[in-house]
């Protein structure tokens, strides 16, 4: 990935394109946001601009030895650390014998094939075929980080260990990486990518320069989904304004996979409110059996709802209504439920309500069982939705 691949984030760019040219960074960056922001491309675009034997202005050369080993992730001096399925067998398995379905994913997408570098914990499991199976990053692999940087670089002038998702890091491993962040070997960096910092353990992030990764800038944000999608600039512009500079949300709806969760979240929110409990534990019961990646998109989509009904309510319905008539039956049903449900989420319980969700979001990520939680957050939205505006 180059600087060029990233969508947006032109003000991030140029400063890490100076920080390097003037030599002055940290040697162990934390790039914190969502993973429809860019976070991972941008982490692999620097080390790329770092190690490159012709820079130019504002991106490698691609040409040089270093490029052209990084195209393809097989460079000797760029090493990778991230969640897997930790054991097999009675035995600890480290991220270099992963190695090669990681580069799949970084350059594959699985099914998402519109931009490298973008995609998220589910979507790394699904890869991996371990919806049913809790991902980490075991104790061998912080032997591994300590045995790589023990060594010289051995053809670049740095060489970098890259951690995707490091808060996958339990307190063992993240303890054994604590000296080598501290007092880390010449001409060695360290690139953490996360999307929260919340659980990492503050001793690490201590040793770590965070760098926010923000949401992508709307103009650019615009171009890219109507380019990368093949939409029309009105389409184009409200993905963009509903999304809120995720590309990953961008990419469910443009490929219309909301439309399922969508139907899934109407039932949800009718038999809530009927306080129906027959119906309540029917519905769990089916969303428990979908894996744990659907599970998420789904909350996603919910959190998405949520926020619709929201600016329906304190903006004005046709600042989203009349941008979903497209003219299919879909958007017919999406937009008679808007109009009936939106007055049921207000400021007195639109904020709890998401914060149910993203905990329920939290809870299935860590692999929490999955009838429990959801009728969880079932019953406490029965009270939720009866509170008045």
């Amino acid at each position: 990935m180059f600087f060029r691949d990233v969508i947006g984030q032109t003000e991030l760019k140029q400063s890490l394109i100076q920080s390097i040219n003037d030599g002055k960074f940290a040697h162990a960056q934390l790039f914190l946001g969502k993973f429809g922001h860019g976070g991972l491309p941008i982490a692999i675009a620097f080390y790329r601009y770092l190690v490159c034997a012709n820079r130019k202005e504002e991106d490698a050369c691609g040409a040089c030895p270093s490029c052209l080993k990084i195209n393809n992730l097989s460079h000797p001096d760029f090493h990778f650390i991230f969640p897997h399925i930790a054991r097999e067998k009675n035995r600890e398995i480290s991220s270099g014998a992963m190695l090669n379905e990681w580069r799949s994913m970084v350059e594959n997408q699985n099914g998402i094939k519109i931009q490298k570098g973008y995609f998220g914990q589910s979507h790394w499991e699904e890869h991996l075929a371990s919806e049913k199976k809790q991902i980490s990053i075991p104790a061998i692999d912080a032997l591994e980080i300590i045995k790589k940087t023990t060594y010289k670089p051995y053809e670049a002038p740095y060489q970098a260990v890259l951690v995707w998702m490091p808060e996958k890091m339990n307190t063992s491993t993240a303890n054994k990486v604590l000296k080598v962040l501290e007092e880390p070997p010449a001409n060695t960096i360290f690139l953490f990518v996360s999307e929260s910092s919340e659980s990492l353990l503050p001793t690490v992030i201590s040793r770590l320069q965070s760098i926010q990764i923000p949401s992508i800038e709307s103009d650019a944000f615009k171009l890219a989904i109507g380019r990368l999608f093949s939409i029309d600039s009105e389409s184009a512009k409200f993905i963009a304004d509903k999304t809120q500079g995720d590309f990953l949300k961008a990419y469910e709806q443009a490929s219309n996979t909301g439309n399922e969760y969508r139907e899934l979240f109407i039932d949800w929110m009718r038999v809530c409110y009927k306080i129906d409990y027959l119906k309540i534990r029917d519905w769990v019961e089916h969303v428990s059996k979908m894996g744990r990646d659907e599970q998420v998109r789904f909350c996603n989509e919910a959190l998405n709802i949520v926020r619709d009904c929201l600016m329906i309510n304190y903006v004005g319905e046709e600042s989203l209504l009349s941008s979903k008539n497209n003219g299919t039956k879909s958007a017919e049903l999406e937009r008679n439920f808007l109009s009936k449900f939106s007055p049921f989420i207000h400021a007195n319980n639109a904020q709890d309500i998401i914060e149910e969700i993203s905990e329920l979001i939290y809870h299935i990520q860590r692999n929490v069982y999955g009838q429990v939680a959801l009728m969880d957050v079932s019953l406490k939205l029965c009270k939720l939705l009866k509170i008045k505006a």
